[in-house]
């Protein structure tokens, strides 16, 4: 049975490394897109990884088989090494994903040593932004990752808080961010980073965490001129209202929230780089996960073939289609989160696909 599933995520890794991108040097990559020299690139990835929040699952908690795969995807042959990690939904698993990441076989060689500068947590009480509860619930369930061969400092940390709705029970919710040097081959940048986990209910309350977080987040960026700004997460807010059948189209009327990242010159990474006039985002129907920065976006990347049946156009070819049916892609989240080992019409080989149910997403920013 060891044999076999070591065959078999074997062959799962395989597969996962043909759809990231395959990224030149950096410095190639820098002359390539004008990128100004000496100035280093920043690559975030975001992922939101259903492995704790205000419901952890023991069955999931025992087993780190989905955390692996994690570490399969994002540290796939040809991909390259990220800087930043904004995790969501770590509460309690955070630590778990850190080790996760430094066993796969390419951080062993020396190329990355992650580490844990901003973990989840979960307190009773506390001031925040919204109704003057007596008592109340503070859940931080995002984390940031970092690469120490590559961020050479953190110079501060916080925590933005916002009130929120989870399903009929109202609180507060942490959004931790840092202060980070990141340097590589071609020099060293200074980059504020933050993890959003925006509660699931209430359009106004989602759009009002956005804003807080952000302004919060520009109102520090002052004092550092010149610093780069990036905020990944699950917004659990798409850009377009409306429908999605069709995918997110190329023009519709955007959402408060986005309008007002992109009016305050914040970038959607995913769209800067994947939009087709005709067809939208390529390849999206529901998208809640963003990066978005001040700085420029030289490539970026999301999972989209992780969840092919959310596939509007260009459809994914049989070996990069990860599950091709939302039925299937459900019936091995239950098993993943629920029980632990593959069965009841989750086959073996669906069982080692599933890491989330949100696709990852990766940004080089500069």
């Amino acid at each position: 049975m060891a044999v076999l599933r070591t065959f078999v995520l074997a062959i799962v890794s395989a597969v996962g490394a043909a759809a990231f991108e395959v990224a030149p040097s950096t410095a190639a990559a820098q002359r390539a897109a004008g990128a100004p020299a000496g100035r280093a690139e920043v690559v975030v990835v975001s992922a939101n990884l259903r492995e704790g929040s205000r419901v952890r699952r023991a069955s999931d908690m025992r087993d780190g088989d989905d955390l692996r795969r994690f570490a399969d995807r994002v540290l796939s042959r040809g991909a390259r090494m990220p800087d930043v990690l904004l995790l969501q939904e770590v509460l309690g698993s955070a630590k778990r994903v850190v080790r996760a990441l430094n066993r796969h076989r390419r951080a062993r060689r020396g190329t990355a040593r992650f580490a844990l500068v901003a973990a989840p947590g979960r307190r009773t009480g506390g001031r925040c932004d919204g109704p003057r509860a007596r008592r109340h619930r503070v859940v931080r369930d995002s984390a940031i990752v970092v690469n120490r061969r590559t961020v050479r400092r953190v110079h501060r940390r916080g925590k933005v808080r916002t009130w929120a709705s989870w399903f009929g029970e109202r609180g507060c919710a942490e959004h931790p961010w840092a202060l980070l040097t990141v340097r590589d081959g071609a020099g060293g940048r200074r980059v504020r980073v933050a993890s959003m986990h925006v509660a699931p209910t209430g359009t106004r309350l989602k759009t009002r965490a956005v804003v807080r977080t952000a302004e919060t987040l520009m109102r520090q960026h002052r004092r550092t001129p010149g610093a780069l700004l990036a905020i990944g997460g699950d917004l659990n807010l798409t850009r377009c209202k409306g429908p999605s059948r069709r995918g997110e189209r190329a023009r519709c009327r955007v959402r408060a929230a986005h309008r007002y990242l992109l009016r305050h010159g914040f970038r959607d990474a995913v769209r800067s780089r994947n939009l087709r006039q005709r067809g939208g985002v390529v390849g999206v129907r529901r998208r809640i996960d963003f990066v978005y920065t001040t700085g420029g976006v030289r490539g970026s990347w999301f999972d989209r073939c992780y969840q092919a049946f959310e596939v509007t156009r260009n459809r994914c070819r049989p070996a990069q289609s990860w599950f091709s049916s939302r039925r299937t892609f459900h019936r091995c989240q239950y098993r993943v989160t629920m029980v632990g080992r593959p069965g009841g019409m989750c086959s073996g080989r669906g069982y080692a696909r599933y890491y989330s149910d949100h696709p990852v997403v990766r940004a080089r920013l500069s």
